[in-house]
C-alpha cells in the first residue's frame, strides 16, 4: 500500500498544566506513529457527485509504530502545517508495533466540506495510545481536494456547497464508505489486498487490526456518521456534530443501542446544539453522554485554527478564548476514554462525572 506523505504531531497525551496550558499536546514522545493511505474502490457503486464513476476513496491509517527511525516522516499535505510547535511525527510505512498483540479499530471522518487532514492531530493521538486509526476523505467534498496515493487529484465538487441536499447526498455516501471500507479491512486482515495500486503494507498491519473492537468518531457531519454507522461500529464519539436528521439521507438508520459520546462546543449555542441533539437521539436506551467544552467553538474540533491567519479567509467569526493545544488535550482525553471503555473494557472516570483535571468539561 502507498503512503500519504503528511501527517504532524502524534503523541500520548499526558495532562497540561490548567486551561491555559503552556505545554503542547503535540509535544515528541517515545511513541512514534506510522501512516499509509490504501487507494480503493467500490465496484459496486457509483458516486453520487460523479455518476459516471465509482466511488474512490483515499483512506489514511495511522497506528503505533516500531523501529520507525529508518523511515522518513510524514511532511506537507497540510496547507497550515508544520508550523512552529507542531512538527511531524508520523512515519511513512514504518512498521506496526504489535508487542501489544491485536489493536482496536477506530474510523474517523472530517466534517461537511472538510478533508481528513484537518482531524490528524487528534487521529494520532490516537494512533499513539495503541489503536489503528482509518480516516476517510469523502471524495468530491473534501476541502482542496483530494490527493490518491497513485498521483491523480480529485478536486472538490465547487457546487457541493450550494446544494440544499449536500448534507443528505454527503450522509449517504459516507454511510456506504463506511461499511465499504470496513469490508476492504476485513479483507485485508485475511491477506487479501484491496489497494488499486498494490502499493507496500507496512509490516504487521494486515495482522494487527482487531475488527471485532471498531469505534467511529468524527467532527460536524463526521461525527453525526458516528450514530449512523454500520453495525459493526461497536462506540461513537460525535464532536460538535449536532444536525437535524430532516437535513441527512432519509435512508439512515440510528443505532439506538450504540454506545455515544457527543462534545458540544461551549463559545457558540450549546443550548441550540442541545436541541437538536435530543432530535437526533430520542429516547435511545443506548448509553449516552452530552459534555459541553467550555469556550470552545465549531472549529476547535479541528486543525484549523493553528493558522488563524488562513481560517480567516475560510470563516471570519474567531476562535473563542480556548487555547487550541489545551483544547486538543481535553478533547483527546475524552475521545481515548470513550474507546478505552468501550472497546478496551476498561473503567474510565471521566465518563462518570466531572473532572478537576479537565474543568472545561461540563456535564449536559
Amino acid at each position: 500500500m502507498s503512503c500519504q506523505l503528511g501527517t504532524a504531531a502524534a503523541e500520548p497525551d499526558s495532562p497540561l498544566a490548567g486551561p491555559a496550558g503552556a505545554q503542547t499536546d503535540s509535544s515528541p514522545t517515545a511513541v512514534p506513529v506510522g501512516v499509509t493511505t490504501l487507494h480503493l474502490v467500490d465496484p459496486n457503486r457509483a458516486d453520487a457527485r460523479a455518476p459516471q464513476t465509482r466511488r474512490e476513496l483515499a483512506v489514511t491509517i495511522h497506528y503505533p509504530a516500531a523501529d520507525a527511525a529508518s523511515y522518513p516522516l510524514a511532511d506537507g499535505s497540510r496547507p497550515w502545517l508544520p508550523v512552529a510547535g507542531h512538527p511531524s511525527r508520523s512515519y511513512l510505512g514504518a512498521p506496526v508495533d504489535t508487542s501489544s498483540g491485536r489493536l482496536p479499530v477506530v474510523l474517523y471522518q472530517p466534517g461537511a466540506g472538510a478533508a481528513a487532514y484537518e482531524g490528524t492531530t487528534m487521529v494520532e493521538s490516537l494512533a499513539a495510545r495503541g489503536y489503528v486509526v482509518v480516516s476517510m476523505d469523502d471524495t468530491h467534498d473534501a476541502l482542496f481536494g483530494t490527493d490518491f496515493p497513485d498521483g491523480h487529484y480529485v478536486p472538490v465538487d465547487p457546487n457541493a456547497e450550494l446544494s440544499a441536499d449536500t448534507l443528505a447526498i454527503s450522509s449517504a455516501a459516507r454511510a456506504g464508505d463506511i461499511s465499504f471500507v470496513l469490508d476492504q479491512l476485513s479483507a485485508l486482515t485475511r491477506g487479501v489486498d484491496p489497494d488499486v495500486d498494490h502499493g507496500v503494507l507496512p509490516a504487521g498491519l494486515d495482522a494487527a487490526m482487531d475488527l471485532n473492537e471498531v469505534g467511529m468518531f468524527g467532527h460536524n457531519l463526521g461525527g453525526a456518521m458516528a450514530l449512523y454507522a454500520d453495525s459493526r461500529v461497536r462506540a461513537g464519539v460525535d464532536l460538535d456534530g449536532a444536525l437535524p436528521p430532516t437535513a441527512l439521507d432519509p435512508g439512515l438508520v440510528a443505532d439506538p443501542n450504540r454506545p455515544m459520546l457527543f462534545v458540544l462546543g461551549g463559545g457558540t449555542n450549546p443550548a441550540l446544539g442541545h436541541d437538536t441533539l435530543q432530535k437526533m437521539t430520542g429516547d435511545r436506551p443506548g448509553w449516552t453522554r452530552e459534555l459541553v467544552l467550555d469556550s470552545a467553538v465549531h472549529q476547535s474540533f479541528d486543525d484549523i485554527k493553528y493558522n488563524p491567519d488562513w481560517y480567516q479567509v475560510i470563516e471570519a467569526g474567531g476562535w473563542g478564548a480556548l487555547n487550541p493545544d489545551r483544547g486538543h488535550a481535553v478533547i483527546n482525553a475524552y475521545v481515548a476514554a470513550m474507546f478505552d471503555h468501550f472497546l478496551r473494557g476498561r473503567h474510565e472516570p471521566l465518563l462518570d462525572a466531572p473532572s478537576a483535571e479537565y474543568p472545561e468539561i461540563t456535564f449536559g
